[in-house]
């Protein structure tokens, strides 16, 4: 069932970022309501069991959250990255309403999307802690399953048995394209510039080709070992993305002399500062 899906998945790629992009503006707007009506759905079994567990009283209590938050920084990067899709939306926006209106619609979009995804997320995230025990998440953990699989077993209702699937399926597919295209583009780079440096140019279909084996055989491998995803955002490819992600994308504002209006804003120091908790974080969980 695994290569089926991600022959799919491949078949889209193949017709390019428009229909890319396409595909997943089609796939938001169910996964925004299926997520809302998740959440909603839930909060009848709302039972707070989870606040019960959380104690300020004692000094080790305390310092047992403030860790907990800290190795919550991985996770939570990774759950709200979406870098490798930024570049094709701007050149999208270039393409469609110019140099000069691109900017501030790209912007635009930034802002409300992100507002949106930080409410919803945060709302379904919520709804679904509240509506289950310390014990249950621990156990959802111990058996590799996602929320809503554990959630489909533990309820055992119609609409949570019909839609968790459906809601999963969503996520997966707009997962893999979003970070497709960055994935692709990285990878054909890599291999276009080791070829040119043994004085060797390959053919951009031949260059194809291969990234395509490769990521097919690579989400099988992965889909084959079903790998714990907390453990897998900690992995040994986790600290280089969060550098980047977090730490790297401030350095074009200081080195290139094209970026002046994005230097010296409070909000690369908070990028930054997120930035090197999240990489202290996946380093101190490496080495625990």
């Amino acid at each position: 069932m695994a290569i089926v899906l991600i022959l799919g998945l491949m078949f889209i790629v193949r017709f390019g970022q428009r229909l890319i992009m396409r595909v997943m503006s089609t796939l938001v707007y169910p996964f925004i309501i299926s997520l809302i009506f998740m959440a909603l759905f839930l909060i009848p079994h709302w039972n707070g069991a989870i606040l019960q567990t959380v104690s300020f009283s004692a000094t080790s209590d305390t310092q047992g959250i403030i860790l907990s938050l800290w190795m919550t920084f991985p996770v939570l990067v990774m759950s709200f990255n979406h870098y490798p899709i930024i570049s094709p939306m701007v050149v999208r926006q270039k393409q469609r309403y110019g140099l000069a209106l691109a900017e501030g619609k790209c912007a635009q979009i930034q802002r409300y999307g992100i507002l949106l995804m930080t409410v919803v997320v945060l709302f379904f995230v919520l709804s679904c802690v509240l509506s289950l025990s310390p014990q249950q998440l621990a156990e959802a953990k111990a058996q590799n399953l996602s929320i809503l699989s554990y959630l489909a077993n533990q309820y055992d209702t119609p609409i949570i048995a019909w839609l968790s699937p459906i809601i999963a399926f969503v996520a997966i597919t707009k997962s893999f394209l979003g970070h497709y295209i960055g994935a692709y583009e990285s990878l054909r780079d890599l291999i276009l510039e080791a070829a040119a440096a043994r004085g060797k140019k390959p053919g951009i279909r031949l260059v194809d080709a291969v990234i395509l084996v490769f990521m097919v055989l690579t989400c099988w491998f992965a889909a084959y070992k079903n790998p714990s995803i907390l453990v897998l955002s900690n992995a040994s490819a986790a600290p280089p993305g969060r550098q980047f992600c977090c730490c790297c994308l401030c350095t074009p504002f200081i080195n290139y002399r094209c970026l002046p209006p994005w230097r010296g804003k409070a909000s690369n120091v908070f990028v930054t500062l997120i930035g090197l908790i999240t990489v202290s974080a996946i380093f101190y969980g490496m080495f625990q």
